[in-house]
């Protein structure tokens, strides 16, 4: 940019100095072209080093632009991993529901059976049934709840994961944008 503000002055004192006169007016504009050329070749800028020069800007925007991208598709992917953690609970409270209807209807049907055949539910044999029946249900659940708890841990882990990558992707992409900026540039 300090290039440009160094070449307007001589831009424009070639002309000021050719438009004094008339018969300059013609010379006016190869003043000024020989003038603004002549400070461009002073000063090392051509039509060449602009295009670089704008080249390797959007290089380094298309650079940063990549890593957004990427890293908002971890971003997306660890969103969804957030979704499954969230699905596994559902998932868990409904197994575990599924357990207690079976536990119920299994004791209730032994109640059932065992009262027709005319047996005392409150001790004995019936009662013993009835406890081992708890007992089962109660192992379900809790292999049930350790399962889901494990399963969300997991799903909890690669959200973390993939921000972290996103977080690494977005910060290589702005330095790598940045070093080849400045190399362009250089």
């Amino acid at each position: 940019m300090t290039v440009l503000f160094d070449l307007l002055p001589a831009a424009l004192g070639g002309t000021a100095a050719a438009g004094a006169t008339a018969a300059g007016a013609a010379g006016t504009a190869v003043g000024t072209a020989v003038g603004v050329g002549g400070a461009a070749a002073g000063t090392g800028i051509s039509l060449s080093s602009i295009l670089s020069g704008t080249a390797s800007l959007l290089s380094v925007v298309a650079g940063m632009a990549g890593a957004n991208a990427d890293a908002e598709a971890l971003e997306q992917q660890a969103r969804e991993a957030d979704m499954e953690q969230q699905t596994e609970g559902v998932k868990g409270r409904a197994n575990q529901l599924a357990i207690k209807r079976e536990m119920m209807d299994a004791v209730g049907q032994r109640d059932v059976a065992a009262a027709a055949s005319g047996v005392d539910l409150s001790f004995g044999t019936a009662a013993e049934v009835r406890k081992d029946a708890f007992r089962e249900a109660d192992q379900a659940l809790t292999s049930n709840t350790f399962t889901t708890m494990s399963n969300q841990s997991q799903y909890e882990q690669r959200a973390a994961t993939y921000r972290k990558r996103a977080k690494q992707v977005k910060s290589a992409g702005i330095m790598n944008a940045l070093v080849g900026g400045l190399t362009a540039f250089a």
